[in-house]
């Protein structure tokens, strides 16, 4: 599918984006060639690529409430660690 660069600053303009001039006939072009991939990938009839053994997962051990940060923090209870409020955030 081609895009042109008509359609890049109606699209620029509709998510609130500078594109300059210069880069205009560059971002189309992209563009471009993002959609004919994902036209390729919906073509795909392929299966899914055999990456090895599966994997398989740890048993879930339970952490103690002694470990290192319940040690360092300034404020812990019933195994939870209080953090103080960070200035100025918002």
């Amino acid at each position: 599918m081609s895009v042109d660069v008509e359609t890049v600053v109606e699209m620029a303009t509709l998510a609130r984006l500078a594109v300059p001039e210069d880069r205009l006939g560059l971002v189309a072009e992209e563009m471009s060639a993002i959609l004919d991939f994902m036209g390729a990938i919906t073509q795909w009839e392929g299966g899914v690529p055999s990456v090895g053994p599966p994997t398989t997962r740890r048993d879930d051990t339970p952490i103690s409430p002694d470990v290192t940060i319940m040690k360092s923090a300034t404020t812990a209870q019933t195994g939870a660690v209080t953090v103080p409020p960070i200035k100025d955030a918002s």
